[in-house]
């Protein structure tokens, strides 16, 4: 989410040429009451071809209304959006993958602005085998992934479903 700074006490470092404020705690940073919030949503991870909504209806303004939006795309294959100065727009992935980057600005009726970005990950699908493809049987003997931690995307049946405090689902190939 991005909301503006009213205030932020930390520790200044300079490198690199820039120079940045660390703050030591959370409390070292007080945010402005006043200002809109910006919510790009939740990252995506999709495969080509796929009709993505990008969606900031979570984005508010504590003290007014938001009058204006505006969707910008960062970085990626560009893409056509079915409106760049709506809450919500949507667009088709491109064959290529690779992230796609977009900001939302929003602004309030007192002239604030904020703004937040959302990363779309267009993959290559997978077979649910490269997931559990592992000789390795880790520190518990559970035969972790070598994905673990990565966007993927695969289809399969769910054949069963394991409730409990430590919920599972199996599926298989279609």
């Amino acid at each position: 989410m991005g909301q503006e700074m009213a205030s932020i006490v930390g520790v200044v470092r300079y490198a690199y040429g820039s120079f940045r404020i660390c703050p030591r705690t959370m409390s070292d940073i007080e945010l402005c009451a006043t200002c809109p919030v910006a919510d790009a949503g939740d990252n995506q991870c999709t495969v080509q071809g796929t009709q993505i909504t990008l969606d900031g209806s979570d984005s508010y303004d504590p003290n007014g209304n938001l009058i204006a939006f505006e969707w910008t795309q960062i970085s990626g294959e560009p893409v056509n959006l079915s409106c760049e100065n709506c809450l919500i727009s949507q667009f088709t992935t491109p064959n290529e993958i690779g992230d796609l980057v977009f900001s939302l600005t929003v602004y309030d009726n007192e002239g604030n602005d904020a703004a937040d970005e959302v990363t779309i990950s267009v993959v290559q699908p997978i077979q649910i085998f490269q997931i559990q493809n592992t000789s390795d049987p880790g520190q518990y003997n559970d035969y972790p992934s070598p994905l673990e931690g990565q966007c993927v995307v695969t289809s399969g049946i769910v054949t069963a479903v394991q409730p409990g405090s430590y919920p599972n689902f199996y599926l298989q190939n279609t």
